[in-house]
């Protein structure tokens, strides 16, 4: 048996989000981070999966999506500008959180295994 920590964001306000990458337009829902952890039924100690691997997906997930573009090549309307940067602050917001999820799993590991000794 084994339970998720998820980490998600919408894309847009609303469920679901049309995107244009490279020409073409896809629909993106949400982005979630999965950092799995399982309990030994053995002494009933909780087990985190390497955070790396987390790290990984998390790279792989935005390598699927696609380069994003820096710079538009068309006029962008300010309200859709401004609802652009709130998707973007939001995604690094979410993005550090994970981040620090995963350093927290790393010293709590490091911590265990210092204890062991």
């Amino acid at each position: 048996m084994f339970t998720r920590l998820l980490l998600s964001r919408p894309l847009a306000s609303t469920p679901t989000a049309k995107v244009i990458l490279n020409g073409q337009t896809r629909s993106l829902a949400y982005w979630q981070e999965h950092v799995y952890r399982v309990r030994d039924s053995r002494d009933g100690s909780l087990k985190f999966e390497d955070p790396e691997m987390a790290a990984e997906r998390m790279v792989q997930g935005e390598r699927a999506e696609g380069t994003r573009v820096r710079f538009k090549q068309r006029y962008e309307k300010p309200t859709a500008k401004r609802k652009r940067l709130e998707n973007e602050r939001l995604f690094k917001t979410k993005k550090r959180g994970v981040e620090e999820l995963k350093a927290y799993i790393q010293f709590m590991k490091n911590h265990k295994e210092k204890q062991a000794k």
